[in-house]
């Protein structure tokens, strides 16, 4: 009965290693057979044409920074990217504009002191970057 035995265990031994094996590539083939294969290019075009974009920056034409005023209000006027939004901010107001041109003008109020106006343009373009610039600008009463 030892014989037998021993030859039983090593056909098991055998044939649990054969089946393992075999069950082992054929998980791996089916896996592979699964997974999405990536193609490979073999043209690489590294020289892309570029296309034309108009950086024009966000510029504060009128007034300048640090201006005194007399009135209770200021005209500011810029350039800025065609089909972009601008907006101007202040403690007093906020003005929200989507330029159709290239330039803009807007009628903005102050308050008696210093104004810190905060323009900011984001746009439509996604890869161009949101520019920003900011004015102080004092209104003072006239007083005789």
């Amino acid at each position: 009965m030892k014989k037998e035995t021993i030859i039983a265990v090593v056909f098991g031994i055998l044939l649990g290693g054969g089946l393992a094996v075999v069950i082992f590539f054929k998980n791996k083939q089916i896996q592979l057979e699964k997974s999405k294969a990536i193609a490979v290019n073999k043209k690489l075009n590294i020289y892309q044409k570029s296309t034309s974009i108009n950086l024009q920056s966000l510029e504060i034409l009128e007034p300048k920074d640090s201006t005194i005023v007399d009135k209770n209000k200021v005209i500011i006027s810029g350039k800025a990217p065609k089909d972009s939004l601008l907006v101007v901010q202040s403690p007093v107001k906020d003005i929200i504009l989507e330029l159709k041109k290239d330039r803009f003008t807007i009628d903005f109020p102050l308050t008696l002191g210093e104004n810190f106006i905060r323009i900011v343009v984001y746009p439509k373009d996604k890869k161009l970057r949101i520019q920003e610039k900011e004015l102080k600008v004092y209104y003072l009463k006239d007083q005789l």
